[in-house]
C-alpha cells in the first residue's frame, strides 16, 4: 500500500504502540511526529491485512469494477467501496464514499471545511464472511489469547496452560480489543504500579495471572464460558480487576458459572473500572459512524501524548466501516447498517441499546450473593489540545456526532459504570472521579487515586 499521498512526516521511528494503556499493540506501522501522519500510516500498515487500498493502489485484477463503471451502474451494484477519513476542526471523522462536496484530492478542502486526510478503497465483503473477518481481526489485536502469569522477576507476562488448584489468585481481565499487557501496563511499567503488585503478590499466594481473550467476534458471555472451563474443578479463591468490558466477561463468570464460595466463605472481591455494567453508547448501532470517528480521534490524541499511536485504535474502526459499508450504507437513521452492527457479536452486547438482552439478563436481581464489588468511574472532560476533539461527540454536539448523551472517560458512559443493577453503587464501594482532565479510558491505572482504591478494595496489607 502506497503512502506517497498522505501527510508529509517529519521523522519516523518503529511504531510498537503505546508502552502501556489498554490500547497498546503490536504493528510495523511507521511513526511520525505528526499525530494525523501517524495515525494514517498505522492504518495503512493494519488495513493492508484486510483489503484496504489506498488511493494509488491499483484495482483488485479480475475484480470487473472497470468495466462496471464504464456502464455507470447502480452504486448498489459497486463491488468497490470507499472511506474517506476528513479532519473537521480538529476532529478526524469517517465518511462513506468520496469526501463531502465530491473532493478526492487528499490534503484538499472539502465541504464544510473539512481536510481530506485519506481514502481507502476495497473489495466489499459477503455477508456470510463478516464473521471470519471479525475473527482475523481478533487475531491481529490478541495473536497469542490465553492465560498469563505475572513474572515478577521480569515484569512480563508469562503464558500458562494451567490454574491454581487452591489458595488465593488474583485475576486481570482486559477490555474491548485490549491486551493484557496493554491494559494493565501501567501497573509494571511505573513504580507505583510495580508496588501495587508487589503487595498484591503477598496477598495473593498463587499469584497474578491474566486471561486474554477474543474481544469482537464473540460475546462477554462466551469469553466467560471458555474461562470457566480453564477454572473448573478448582478450590482455589480468586479475585478480579477487570477493565472496560472484561468487567462483563467478570460478571458472567463470577455470578453465572463459577460455583459459589462454601457457607461461611467470604464471596470474592472484583474492581471493575471504567465498566459499561449497563453498555456503552459507543457500541450502539445508531451511532457507530460517530463512534469509530471518536477512537480515531482518540487514536490521534494518544499518539500526540505518547509519541506512538494506538495500533487498535488506528485499525479497528477502518476495519469495522468497511465490514458494515459492504453490507449497507452508514448512516445513523440506515436499518441496515443497524443489523450488520448488531452481527458484531463482541459490540451488539455492550450496546446501550434498551433491547440488549443480554445486559438485561446479567443485570437482572437474581437474590444470589453477590462478589464484593468496587466500581472506578470518570468523567473526562479536558479543552488541552490535542483533547478537544470530546465535545464533538457529548451532549451539545448538533448534527449526527453525537455518540455520549451524559459524560464518559471517551469510550464508555460514566453514568453505566456503577449501574449494577437498576440503581447506582454509591458510597466506599464506588471511586467517583468526577469531571477531571486527567483520567480517560486508556489511563485507569496510571492514577494515584485509582491504585489507592485498587489497594483498598483488595485489601492489601502496606
Amino acid at each position: 500500500m502506497t503512502t506517497a499521498a498522505r501527510p508529509e512526516a517529519a521523522g519516523t521511528t518503529a511504531f510498537s504502540g503505546p508502552s502501556s494503556g489498554p490500547f497498546s499493540g503490536p504493528s510495523s506501522a511507521p511513526v511520525a511526529a505528526d499525530a494525523t501522519a501517524a495515525m494514517v500510516a498505522a492504518i495503512d500498515a493494519g488495513g493492508r491485512a484486510f483489503g484496504l487500498l489506498g488511493p494509488d493502489d491499483p484495482l483488485p485484477v479480475g475484480s470487473g469494477i472497470a468495466t462496471l463503471r464504464r456502464r455507470r451502474r447502480r452504486t448498489a451494484d459497486d463491488p468497490l467501496g470507499t472511506l474517506t477519513l476528513v479532519d473537521r476542526d480538529g476532529v478526524l471523522a469517517w465518511e462513506q464514499g468520496a469526501p463531502s462536496g465530491g473532493e478526492r484530492r487528499l490534503g484538499a478542502r472539502a465541504a464544510g471545511g473539512a481536510t481530506t486526510v485519506t481514502q481507502y478503497r476495497f473489495r466489499k465483503v459477503a455477508a456470510d464472511d463478516l464473521g471470519a473477518r471479525l475473527v482475523a481481526l481478533d487475531a491481529l489485536l490478541s495473536p497469542a489469547p490465553g492465560l498469563r502469569r505475572l513474572d515478577p522477576g521480569s515484569w512480563t507476562w508469562e503464558a500458562t496452560g494451567t490454574v491454581p488448584q487452591d489458595g488465593r489468585a488474583l485475576l486481570l481481565l482486559p477490555g474491548t480489543f485490549g491486551t493484557v499487557a496493554g491494559a494493565f501496563g501501567d501497573l509494571v511499567a511505573r513504580e507505583a504500579g510495580r508496588a501495587l503488585l508487589g503487595r498484591a503478590l503477598a496477598a495473593y499466594p498463587e499469584g497474578i495471572l491474566a486471561y486474554e481473550h477474543a474481544t469482537l467476534s464473540v460475546s462477554p458471555l462466551l469469553n466467560a464460558i471458555d474461562l470457566q472451563r480453564l477454572w473448573a474443578g478448582s478450590a482455589c479463591a480468586v479475585d478480579v480487576v477487570a477493565h472496560g468490558r472484561g468487567a462483563l466477561v467478570a460478571r458472567w463468570w463470577l455470578e453465572g458459572l463459577r460455583p459459589p464460595p462454601p457457607p461461611g466463605v467470604e464471596p470474592p472481591r472484583a474492581l471493575l473500572a471504567g465498566a459499561p455494567l449497563a453498555g456503552t453508547s459507543l457500541a450502539t448501532p445508531a451511532r457507530l459512524v460517530a463512534a469509530m470517528s471518536l477512537l480515531t480521534s482518540y487514536g490521534r490524541a494518544l499518539g500526540a501524548v505518547h509519541g506512538s499511536v494506538p495500533m487498535p485504535l488506528a485499525v479497528v474502526p477502518a476495519v469495522l466501516l468497511q465490514l458494515v459499508a459492504s453490507v449497507a450504507p452508514l448512516g445513523a437513521a440506515t436499518p441496515g447498517s443497524e443489523v450488520v452492527a448488531a452481527m458484531i457479536p463482541g459490540l451488539a452486547a455492550q450496546s446501550a441499546a434498551r433491547r440488549n438482552a443480554e445486559l438485561a439478563r446479567l443485570r437482572a436481581e437474581t437474590g444470589a450473593v453477590l462478589p464484593a464489588y468496587h466500581l472506578v468511574r470518570s468523567t473526562f472532560e479536558s479543552d488541552e489540545a490535542p483533547w478537544r476533539f470530546w465535545r464533538r461527540f457529548h451532549a451539545g454536539a448538533t448534527g449526527m456526532d453525537r455518540v455520549f448523551d451524559g459524560g464518559s472517560d471517551l469510550v464508555v458512559d460514566a453514568a453505566s459504570m456503577t449501574a449494577l443493577g437498576e440503581g447506582q453503587l454509591a458510597g466506599a464501594r464506588a471511586l467517583d472521579l468526577g469531571a477531571n482532565a486527567r483520567v480517560h479510558h486508556a489511563s485507569y491505572f496510571a492514577d494515584a487515586e485509582v491504585l489507592a482504591f485498587v489497594e483498598r478494595a483488595l485489601e492489601l496489607a502496606r
